[in-house]
């Protein structure tokens, strides 16, 4: 009956035709942004100028469509500078003659045309074998709230997860739409669900929390296309010597965290007439396999670069890749003495949309103290890595941020800058 033509796929702010397609039947469209009436239509073409902002923020967009008595017939709805799945996986239960789910078998369709690179599966976040696109499920506690996932992995990085709620007596066994918010507890027990329990808050409105999980964490480095600086940091304080042992270097995360590389170079992708821009990654690296000394001094961008280079527009793009893993969660953006910013957005909206993202930034320098990197300030509280020693203690601190922080996986899909944590004499805090 109603749908979106204007689909807003990357990052985007300022006033944008919106345009809807209707049904015969439909004699007006009403259109909403964040739950606020924007403006009533009443005939053809269905288009309305909205405004969404000078900064990037995430979004609600509404359409409603209504006969001509009135009474609302449709509903369509998209979420603006928040990820869009890019694959879709419809999950299956089987269950035994109690009605207790067994097994799963799962389901996948893709827009990207290709078939999935990997596929991966768990249960309250550990791994299942995975045979013929079906997974025998762990005995469980039908009282307690568990969480069934899939993890899709598609070629240049990209990634959709869904998750089925088994058990537990808010949501049932059926697939349910879930917020992951991050938050920073201390202690080395990760918070559970009781302690949660009424502590999260939309406006006035108590939020029932699912589960809690403490998985991998995904880091989205941003740095220069070039190694050399890196080298020349690195030897200052301790000889670099060639790769270090991934097992005694202290620039490692944790085994199974992963990371990737995404370089500030833009390219422009026309399709069908409509234009947009891409910044190209790496890779993805693991704690295992790789080290932040290797990834800043062992892999160079492939090809040659023409400035500008575009900084905080590739730390936004980071941003959005950071929060659609609905992992913990950083990104890094290591700055030097050529990091020349070209970006079309400043350093400052750049960082706030992070913050209401809760993806924490991290930006380090190369630049030997008290020398400053182009543009540094603006990016606030920059850490030194000028050095292997100072880098060491850079990548300390990340790890220990990393292993404060856990994703609580609210019921509902909200926008995450609306959502609140009631302060207690725990210190626990959302991570930003």
């Amino acid at each position: 009956m109603i749908a979106f033509a204007s689909l807003f796929l990357g990052l985007m702010v300022g006033v944008r035709p919106v345009t809807v397609i209707a049904g015969d039947t439909v004699a007006s469209v009403s259109i909403e942004l964040d739950g606020r009436l924007l403006g009533q239509l009443t005939n053809k073409p269905w288009t309305l100028e909205v405004d969404f902002g000078s900064e990037f923020e995430p979004h609600e967009l509404v359409a409603r469509a209504f006969d001509a008595r009135g009474e609302a017939v449709g509903l369509a709805r998209q979420w603006i500078n928040l990820p869009r799945p890019p694959a879709e996986v419809h999950i299956v239960l089987e269950r035994d003659g109690s009605g207790r789910a067994v097994a799963a078998r799962f389901a996948w369709e893709s827009i990207l045309g290709v078939r999935p690179l990997a596929v991966r599966v768990t249960f309250d976040g550990t791994p299942l074998v995975l045979s013929e696109k079906r997974a025998a499920l762990p005995a469980y506690d039908p009282e307690v709230t568990h969480i069934l996932t899939a993890v899709l992995d598609y070629p240049n990085g990209v990634r959709s997860r869904t998750d089925l709620v088994l058990g537990g007596a808010s949501v049932g066994e059926a697939k349910s739409e879930l917020t992951a918010v991050p938050i920073l507890a201390d202690g080395a027990a990760v918070p559970t669900v009781e302690v949660l329990r009424d502590r999260f808050r939309l406006k006035d409105q108590a939020l029932s929390v699912a589960a809690v999980e403490h998985g991998p964490a995904e880091i989205v480095l941003v740095r220069e296309p070039s190694s050399a600086e890196a080298h020349q940091a690195f030897r200052r304080g301790r000889p670099l010597g060639g790769a270090l042992p991934i097992l005694s270097d202290r620039t490692a995360l944790d085994r199974e965290d992963h990371v990737r590389i995404l370089w500030p170079v833009a390219r422009r992708i026309v399709d069908a007439g409509t234009s947009n821009e891409l910044f190209e990654s790496s890779r993805e690296f693991t704690g295992k396999s790789a080290s932040f000394r290797f990834l800043l001094t062992q892999v160079d961008y492939p090809e040659a670069v023409a400035p500008p280079l575009r900084f905080a527009d590739a730390v936004a793009v980071a941003g959005l890749r950071a929060f659609g893993s609905y992992a913990r969660r950083a990104v890094v953006l290591v700055l030097g003495a050529s990091s020349r910013d070209g970006s079309r957005y400043g350093a400052p909206p750049v960082r706030r949309y992070l913050e209401r993202l809760h993806v924490p930034l991290y930006v380090w320098s190369l630049v030997t103290p008290p020398g400053q990197p182009p543009g540094a300030s603006a990016w606030g509280q920059v850490e030194d890595i000028s050095s292997s020693p100072a880098l060491e203690r850079a990548v300390e601190r990340l790890r220990r941020d990393l292993d404060r922080q856990s994703i609580v996986w609210i019921e509902g899909h909200h926008l995450p800058q609306e959502i609140a944590l009631l302060e207690r004499a725990d210190g626990m805090t959302l991570a930003r």
